[in-house]
């Protein structure tokens, strides 16, 4: 995700530390419906016409096909919230991510629903507006239900499990922008990402932040030694991590050239400031340059060395906590990802978590992102203006897979990591040869291929990045409903644009595309619905899907943790394999990142909700929702969230079947001013249990989200 720091808004998250290696990717402006809100990035006027017809890649709803299998995932550990501010501006384009299948919920065959499939026993699915046991739909008066059922699975789209279903660990996570680990919360996922990835060079620690953050070239966190940042003590670090028992994402750079080790001014408080071009006549992204561009050369240059997938022959090997490798020197130039994998196999595939691959950060901007590398800059191209096709891609995801995986072979690899339009269009719209295949069919067939032909998965988990940033708190508290709500169409089909491609797509005069064919939006089925079209069941194994950046708004609001708590939520009830928010605004006193501890850390010590989903219904899903879980390791134990999204309080009944004998009940809330979890005092609702289904009502007050823990 790309944003504009400007002036004295010094990107103050972690202090030049991992997230200025975060450094988001670009948002897209202008195709022909032009942009909305975006700050800059490359214009496109709707790419060349195609002559070839539209095609649509699956409707709405979306029948058979085996979905994703999401790969094995573990136990998660703690990983821990807090962390130093960040003070840039709100992104005012729109990204894109995508979601995945948890580890352990495979199914074959299933389908995906279209306004609520019923379940055995006459419960309804969550697309539905009925409720359980025929209480009132959606905006009927006669009193508001959560119904939930331990002994079913929970109520997802696409192909929903019969029984009790494994969350992945995975998407309680988040963009490590220095500090997170040190707190309390129990993170499942740090990730390194974002724009300053493209140029990371792990053999000296240097990256070139790229035209979002006036090209600043410098040493990561000022630490030396071999992938200085990633392996120190401190820090939202691969080794503070493994500490807490957080897994993590590592980034791998798959352009030709990574940065040298080259200073140039490192100068932020001027970007935005000094108008001009750089040496090539390329303005920065928002069209001002800052006093570093003239004082470096964009690649191939002094300033930068090369960059490859893989070796060629044996690697140094480096002992823990080595700047240096013993009996050998690491090649510099070029440098090689795959010993750079290996170097953090050999330090770290025993730490008691598990490290994860992304190949680099939205390459469908890399024209407007990082034009000090993207080698079409170079072919007499206008900066900015340049195209990112499905094969520069594909090419280059397919060869840094492979590197990664004979390196490390059990780890997993996220791609293609691309945003917003990017998902259909990589970067050259209609004029891209594949064209009217859309860009991840291509790339998930192209994938699967290399993997039948490498005799291994090369793609464990789909990701993209995916913004909804609401203006407003009414926007936020809905915006979840994108990801799967196949009735979402109180936000008409402009609207939706507006909110997340921030354009219609109509790239070759037939009209808007995304209006056609990608509305509503219903995303996480609508991706797992492609991968089974392309992985099927028995063969190569299918890639889960993830959200390595998302961010629904109003961080600074209570919306903005309710909307947190929401997507959670879904994220556990529809199958994905990981997520990583990426936090906007102040990571201090934060509603997004407190909206965590509701799953994670609600008693304030790092206690967590259970780890297997189960149905859970409400009868008016539009204001409210409810996600409900139990635990593998305590049979007696029931954790229930209740999401109101109302600007007013509500009363709701929740009847809890084929339950333990619930006794118990104690309430942890977010609401009102405090960015806090808090447990709620005064008496607590009561519980009463008859013939295996358990009864209590519980208040909920305006714009809240509470854990309700049952024993």
């Amino acid at each position: 995700m790309r944003r504009h720091i400007s002036g004295g808004q010094l990107k103050a998250i972690c202090g030049f530390a991992v997230a200025i290696l975060l450094g988001c990717g670009s948002s897209p402006t202008g195709a022909t419906g032009g942009a909305v809100g975006s700050t800059g990035g490359a214009s496109n006027n709707g790419g060349t016409t195609s002559t070839g017809g539209v095609t649509s890649n699956g409707g709405v709803v979306l029948t058979g096909g085996s979905p994703a299998t999401g790969g094995d995932a573990t136990t998660g550990g703690a990983l821990d919230t807090g962390g130093a501010s960040a003070t840039g501006g709100v992104r005012t384009g729109a990204n894109t991510v995508t979601g995945g299948a948890t580890g352990g919920r495979s199914t074959t065959g299933g389908t995906m629903t279209s306004g609520g499939t019923t379940r055995a026993g006459g419960t309804t699915t969550t697309g539905g507006k009925s409720s359980a046991g025929g209480a009132t739909s959606a905006g009927g008066g006669a009193g508001l239900t959560f119904d939930v059922d331990l002994s079913k699975g929970p109520a997802s789209q696409y192909a929903p499990s019969a029984t009790p279903a494994s969350v992945s660990p995975y998407i309680y996570g988040i963009n490590g922008f220095g500090s997170f680990v040190a707190s309390k919360t129990k993170w499942g996922l740090i990730r390194s990402g974002g724009d300053l990835a493209s140029a990371y060079n792990w053999t000296n620690n240097y990256y070139n932040a790229g035209a979002d953050y006036c090209y600043q070239e410098r040493a990561f966190d000022n630490a030396t030694g071999l992938a200085g940042t990633l392996t120190t003590a401190t820090g939202d670090s691969i080794a503070a991590a493994q500490v807490k028992g957080e897994a993590f994402l590592a980034s791998i750079p798959i352009l030709e050239y990574v940065a040298a080790a080259y200073d140039n001014n490192g100068v932020y408080t001027t970007c935005g400031t000094s108008a001009g071009a750089d040496t090539l006549g390329c303005s920065s992204h928002n069209s001002q340059v800052s006093a570093n561009v003239d004082n470096f050369p964009y690649a191939p240059s002094a300033a930068f060395v090369g960059n490859a997938a893989a070796k060629g022959s044996a690697f140094c090997l480096c002992g823990s906590g080595a700047t240096g490798c013993s009996g050998c020197a690491v090649v510099q130039d070029p440098v090689y990802q795959d010993e750079f994998v290996n170097f953090i196999k050999v330090k770290f595939a025993n730490g008691g978590a598990p490290v994860f691959f992304s190949l680099d950060n939205e390459p469908n901007y890399w024209e407007g992102t990082h034009p000090e590398l993207w080698q079409n800059v170079h072919a007499a191209q206008s900066c900015n203006t340049g195209t990112v096709t499905y094969d520069d891609i594909v090419t280059r995801n397919k060869a840094f897979a492979i590197a990664v995986k004979n390196a490390w072979p059990t780890t997993k690899v996220f791609g293609p990591v691309v945003a917003g339009d990017g998902l259909v269009y990589a970067h050259s719209y209609s004029a891209d040869s594949h064209w009217p295949t859309e860009f991840l069919d291509y790339y998930l067939q192209q994938m699967h291929d290399a993997s039948v032909t490498a005799g291994q998965p090369l793609l464990d988990s789909l990701d993209t990045h995916y913004y909804t940033v609401g203006s407003t708190d009414a926007a936020c508290v809905q915006y979840p409903r994108l990801f799967w709500d196949p009735n979402y169409t109180e936000l008409s089909a402009s609207a939706t644009d507006a909110v997340d491609f921030s354009w219609d797509g109509n790239s070759d005069g037939k009209g808007p595309y995304f209006d056609n064919h990608w509305y509503p939006r219903q995303l996480i089925p609508r991706l797992l619905k492609k991968i089974a079209a392309i992985y099927p069941a028995g063969g190569t194994a299918a890639p889960g899907i993830s959200f390595s950046e998302y961010n629904a708004g109003c961080e600074t609001t209570a919306a903005g943790g309710v909307a947190e708590a929401d997507l959670l939520g879904i994220f556990g009830r529809e199958g994905v394999f990981a997520a990583t928010a990426w936090p906007l605004q102040s990571t201090n006193s934060n509603f997004l990142v407190a909206g965590f501890d509701l799953y994670r850390n609600y008693d304030g010590s790092g206690t967590a909700v259970g780890d297997l989903a189960v149905l859970a219904n409400t009868s008016d899903y539009q204001t409210t929702s409810v996600y409900a879980f139990v635990s593998s390791q305590n049979a007696g134990a029931v954790d229930v969230v209740a999401v109101n999204k109302e600007t007013s309080a509500q009363s709701v009944t929740i009847r809890i079947a084929d339950a333990p004998a619930l006794s118990v009940a104690s309430l942890y809330r977010l609401a009102g001013t405090s960015a806090t979890v808090s447990a709620v005092a005064g008496t607590a609702p009561s519980v009463a249990c008859n013939a295996g289904t358990c009864t209590l009502t519980c208040a909920m007050p305006a714009i809240s989200a509470t854990t309700i823990t049952l024993r």
